[in-house]
């Protein structure tokens, strides 16, 4: 446990690192996104969190059986396969927001203009965590069908969160009460967001809940510098993949 969480804390002020380094290139310094009435959209995004939050009580408190089952080989992949599902639904308030309010993917972290740029920062990002958590010489041996599902479930997983969270919802928080507060907002809704996923083990909960707080930190500082969705998304990704390579 301790090993773990030197590793996780290494791992995180590297990114801190890499993404301060990266912020200081005139490829990601662009004009952040603004909206026109940043206190409405602030509205908007506690409405949309509420919304979702609700969802994910009900799904993992059983209220609506959607979990996902699999056969007993797949341990690995059943809570993998549920959290897709529910980031996937989580997802969908948020696209129909922005098709009736007739906003462009953009303002929910999909900038055009910052792709490449965001896409090397997930990639060095990715980089540094393979190397700090030691793990080259498992991925040169190879990995097995299961691991290689995991990361395909993560990665969609991911995509999903990141483009609500610190797409949708840090975006119009960042717009309404400046960047400082509102990457500490979207990190705490990060954290009881979670809540209803983690409720079950009682285990070192806070601590859990205060690691999660941590990690919504730290991708929420990788979303200012890169102000893309994919620098985030990729990262963690990978990050959290390689909690289950052996």
């Amino acid at each position: 446990m301790n090993t773990t969480l030197i590793l996780t804390a290494a791992e995180w002020l590297g990114v801190v690192a890499v993404a301060m380094l990266a912020g200081i290139s005139p490829r990601l310094k662009r004009p952040p996104i603004g909206f026109k009435y940043p206190r409405r959209e602030g509205y908007v995004a506690l409405s949309l969190f509420i919304l979702v939050l609700v969802l994910n009580y009900m799904i993992y408190s059983g209220s609506i059986g959607l979990q996902v089952k699999t056969a007993p080989s797949d341990n690995l992949l059943t809570p993998l396969w549920t959290r897709l599902m529910v980031a996937a639904l989580s997802l969908l308030p948020c696209l129909a927001a922005l098709w009736v309010r007739r906003q462009p993917l953009r303002s929910a972290g999909w900038r055009r203009d910052l792709a490449g740029p965001a896409g090397r920062l997930a990639l060095a990002l990715m980089v540094l965590t393979v190397f700090l958590r030691g793990k080259f010489p498992a991925l040169l041996n190879g990995i097995s069908q299961s691991e290689g599902s995991a990361l395909l479930l993560w990665l969609g997983t991911a995509l999903c969160e990141e483009t609500l969270v610190r797409g949708y919802i840090q975006m119009r928080l960042n717009s309404w009460l400046g960047s400082r507060l509102g990457l500490v907002i979207s990190a705490l809704f990060w954290m009881v967001w979670q809540i209803p996923r983690l409720i079950g083990d009682s285990s070192a909960l806070f601590l859990t809940l205060f690691l999660v707080f941590v990690q919504g930190l730290v991708l929420g500082w990788v979303m200012l510098k890169s102000q893309h969705v994919i620098a985030p998304a990729l990262y963690r990704a990978v990050s959290e993949w390689l909690t289950v390579i052996q």
